[in-house]
């Protein structure tokens, strides 16, 4: 730490190579593109390995976890490890809960600190809140609204910025997020209102959280698929709004991709260019999925 601290220019890359070269040193190989994810050179042992900084997630064979990598670990650092191994269980990573239930299912719930820390910045009692929708009735529409002061605009950024760290644990919120971001270099009255209106549905839908439980290699949303042996079901929907800016009249893509029925990823983005059309405007959410 202390030859790394003048500039801190390389102190992350230094630290990747010493938990890189140890995790090697454990028959760990990373994956080409993604350093930070890792496998075990023996797959018949089916061991993972995401590392984010000094927070590491750990898939595998127990026994060979606790008794064979953590001990490597505990060799050249002070860890504690928390183990999800039945029913009940649960364990902290990057600020989220991951908690096993009886019937297989892992609830990803992120940590309520955060919502209680917007609403102090907003100035909102918990407590009060009983908004049904992340979404203000008003918030598509032509803001005519002037801009909120310098203090209110600082508030409004901080809670944009914790907004959008939670994104990715908030599908259900992905697409307020995504218009209360473009709003960041000048909030108007009206974008205050409609994040007053989210944080205020965060506060009353805490136990609103990601579900994910594995049905089946060939087994998506909907249906089954007929696949050859080895092989697993991903599945990629996208959607559009059309103009929904009626501002700048540009559309809104939406993706979710699924692996065996579990949601990997989904996001809500503002596509770039003006779409002449709707099926322009599926194309465009198409090509993004």
């Amino acid at each position: 730490m202390k030859r790394c601290l003048p500039g801190q220019r390389n102190a992350a890359l230094r630290w990747h190579q010493h938990i890189g070269g140890l995790c090697e040193r454990s028959g760990l190989e990373a994956f080409p593109g993604a350093p930070t994810i890792l496998r075990h050179c023996d797959l018949s042992r089916r061991m993972f390995v995401n590392i984010h900084v000094d927070d590491i997630l750990v898939v595998g064979q127990r026994d060979y976890v606790l008794n064979k990598f953590v001990p490597c670990l505990e060799n050249k650092y002070e860890i504690s490890t928390q183990v999800i191994a039945k029913p009940g269980d649960e364990l902290h990573f990057l600020k989220r809960r991951m908690t096993l239930l009886s019937d297989s299912r892992l609830l990803i719930q992120t940590h309520h600190k955060h919502v209680q820390q917007m609403c102090d910045v907003l100035g909102l009692n918990k407590a009060l809140q009983r908004k049904k929708s992340p979404g203000h009735a008003e918030m598509d529409q032509c803001d005519l609204s002037g801009e909120i002061s310098p203090q209110d605009a600082k508030a409004f950024r901080t809670c944009v910025g914790v907004l959008l760290y939670l994104a990715a644990d908030l599908p259900h919120c992905q697409h307020v997020v995504r218009h209360l971001a473009t709003y960041s270099t000048q909030p108007t009255v009206r974008s205050m209102l409609v994040l007053k209106h989210l944080v205020g549905y965060l506060a009353a839908h805490e136990d609103v959280c990601i579900s994910l439980k594995f049905k089946g290699r060939s087994d998506g949303i909907f249906h089954q698929y007929d696949l050859p042996p080895g092989e697993s079901a991903m599945e990629v929907y996208t959607d559009s709004d059309w103009a929904s800016d009626k501002d700048k009249r540009r559309s809104v893509s939406c993706v979710v991709i699924f692996w065996s029925g579990m949601m990997l990823y989904s996001a809500s983005r503002t596509q770039k260019l003006v779409s002449l059309s709707s099926a322009e405007a599926e194309l465009y959410a198409c090509s993004s999925g």
